[in-house]
């Protein structure tokens, strides 16, 4: 009779264990975002000419995100700019998949005069996140980086938060917000390495 008992007391406590597991890998937090690194490079003549192309046509695209709105570009020396990737790590632990997700600009807390504009991965790729798997995504920026030394850079790289905003065929959209700030490898090549 003793062990009846203490058998139904382990089945319920499992039973709750589970239900609390469920809750939250399905329901409250499925998807999970990291920053694993940044790549970077200096931009060169063919990639500063889409800088300003795109930067001065300011033409309305979902996937562009317009940060300051010079009238023009502070310098003509594509020295003077830098395109960034941020690689952000998406852990689905979700029984559905992801079929879409966004990445933005949310903040920036130092040097945001220097920030010109950031596309969307999905503007080229299709960012999705299969069930229970991990994948990758990335955030472009464009920065104006002239006088800056290396240290500046990386702590301008470190400067903000990225809004990430995913949609399930189950649970919808929502939003999820990750900080740069404790990234510590940067990669200077544009090329992207997993």
């Amino acid at each position: 009779m003793r062990t009846l008992k203490n058998k139904k007391i382990i089945v319920i406590i499992l039973v709750v264990l589970s239900i609390i597991v469920l809750t939250y890998t399905q329901y409250i937090a499925p998807i999970s975002f990291s920053v694993e690194s940044v790549n970077w490079h200096i931009a060169d003549q063919m990639e500063f000419d889409s800088i300003k192309y795109m930067y001065t046509e300011n033409f309305p695209d979902p996937d562009i995100q317009y940060i300051n709105e010079f009238t023009e570009l502070p310098s003509e020396d594509p020295n003077d700019y830098m395109k960034v990737f941020y690689n952000i790590k998406v852990k689905n632990k979700s029984l559905f998949d992801v079929v879409g997700i966004e990445s933005l600009v949310d903040e920036i807390y130092k040097y945001k005069d220097r920030f010109l504009y950031s596309v969307s991965s999905s503007h080229t790729l299709s960012n999705s996140a299969d069930r229970l798997s991990n994948s990758m995504i990335y955030c472009d920026l464009y920065i104006y980086v002239a006088g800056l030394s290396e240290n500046e850079r990386e702590e301008l790289m470190r400067s903000l938060s990225l809004k990430l905003i995913y949609k399930t065929d189950f649970w919808g959209t929502r939003t999820e917000n990750i900080t740069t700030k404790n990234v510590n490898r940067f990669i200077n090549s544009p090329y992207i390495e997993d």
